[in-house]
């Protein structure tokens, strides 16, 4: 199983908290609004609970995490 990673654009702030918590899984958007990214959106199972933390401290609850 793999883990697909988005961000709700309607509920990001651009806080960037996902960006310091995985640097390499998401980034600050190039756009002017800083609303955070997701660089790699299909993960390994593994990395299940360093993203549900990441996840689990956005202040919006902007990212979900799913098993596909």
């Amino acid at each position: 199983m793999t883990l697909r990673v988005s961000i709700d654009p309607g509920l990001c702030r651009g806080h960037q908290m996902c960006v310091l918590g995985s640097p390499d899984v998401f980034a600050s958007g190039d756009n002017d609004d800083g609303l955070g990214e997701v660089l790699g959106a299909v993960q390994p199972q593994s990395r299940f609970e360093e993203l549900r933390r990441v996840a689990s401290g956005c202040p919006e609850s902007a990212i979900s995490i799913a098993f596909v």
